[in-house]
Formats: C-alpha cells, structure tokens, sequence
C-alpha cells in the first residue's frame, strides 16, 4: 500500500515534460501537445523537489528526487531514503531506514495509478482550463488548472505552470481530496538519453530483508 501510496504521489511529476506551446491555442490543444510529445520519447529523466503540504504546515525544504521512465512500464524512482524499481514484470521496493525490499508483480491495474499513466490517460481523465499568466523565477509561464473527469479520483485537481519561452513545464501542485497538497518543481530533464536497461532491474543488498509478495 506504501509502495501505490509514494508511486501516485510522484505520477504527478511527470507531467513536467517538454510541452510544444504555441500561441493562441486553447486549453484542450496544449494539453494535446504535451500528449503528443510524450508519445514520441522513448525514455524521459527528471530530478525534482517536492515538497508536501497539510493545511497550513509543510514538511519543510522537502526532498529531492530523480525518475526516469522508459515505455509503458518500466521505471526507476529514487528519492531519499527509497527506490521503486520496475521492469514491466516485476516491481522492487526498496526502504534504507529498515533495509527492507519488497517485492511483487507489476500490476497494470486501472485503479492503481503508476508513473505512465499520469502522461497516458490525463489527457482524457482531466479537464484542463488556463488560468491566466504568471511569472515563476525567471519565467513566464501560462497556468492551466486540471480536474479529473472521474469521480472516484484520488487527485481532486491539478495546477500548472507551463514555460512560454522554453516550452517546459516549471512546476505542478496535486491537491488530493484526502485534503494533502504536492508540489513538485523541475529542477532539470532529459529526453532520449538512450538509459541502459540494467536501470530498470533492482539487485537487493546482501544485507536486506527480501519480502517476496509475488
């Protein structure tokens, strides 16, 4: 549950991919140009900060993480403190603080939500409205605000930030109805960097604790 729990959290992030942003298009078309950009890379890395909050309290400077994604279901997600590792078949789950690692099937399950489905199916399980335009560091950016269509979401909406001049997006606030708010800022990417498959294998420590759910 901890492992759906961090990997829903971080899906969110991926949506701060490269965007094609033309001027003048509409909500639905941008959203459409990120689709379509996606669909043309074969493996994407982001290192990002995130930050979490709770009514009026933070978790502080937050963390600082990398994933990288390649296909439909392979993936590699380190933060401090974690690693989630799939190939496509299997999924291992790594915690330092207990020198634990958990392991089970990949599951492509539509009530789980993984890191390739966020770029996959927003396009049509969110509504997208822009918002307006705002000035983020030294970037302009246009803000789009996504809901999703479904109402059993974990998400209850989606906030933005889309860079005019580079076309990139430079941050995303998830607001999940358990009322906890995300907020992930890129920090850098990498498009096609042709990642070895090896990345997407996880190989325990001799020391850890294997828990095999399979």
């Amino acid at each position: 549950m901890k492992n759906k729990i961090l990997v829903q959290c971080i899906c969110g992030i991926l949506l701060l991919i490269p965007a094609l942003l033309f001027a003048g298009k509409e909500a639905d078309d941008l959203v459409s140009s990120i689709q379509k950009k996606y669909n043309a890379i074969n493996d994407i890395t982001i290192t990002f900060t995130q930050v979490s909050h709770e009514g009026n309290e933070s978790d502080g400077p937050g963390m600082t993480g990398t994933i990288t994604l390649q296909g439909k279901d392979k993936y590699r997600i380190e933060m401090e403190g974690q690693t989630i590792v799939s190939d496509g078949k299997t999924v291992w789950t790594f915690t330092k603080s207990t020198n634990q690692v958990l392991v089970d099937n990949y599951q492509d399950d539509s009530t789980v939500v993984t890191p390739e489905k966020i770029l996959t199916t927003f396009t049509t399980q969110y509504d997208a409205q822009i918002v307006g335009k705002e000035t983020l560091g030294a970037y302009q950016t246009t803000n789009l605000n996504m809901t999703p269509k479904v109402k059993d979401s974990p998400v209850k909406q989606m906030k933005v930030w889309v860079d005019d001049t580079q076309s990139l997006m430079r941050k995303v606030q998830v607001e999940f109805t358990a009322g906890n708010v995300v907020t992930y800022t890129i920090n850098s990417v990498k498009l096609n960097g042709g990642v070895s498959e090896k990345l997407f294998t996880f190989t325990p420590p001799k020391d850890a604790e294997v828990v095999d759910m399979r």
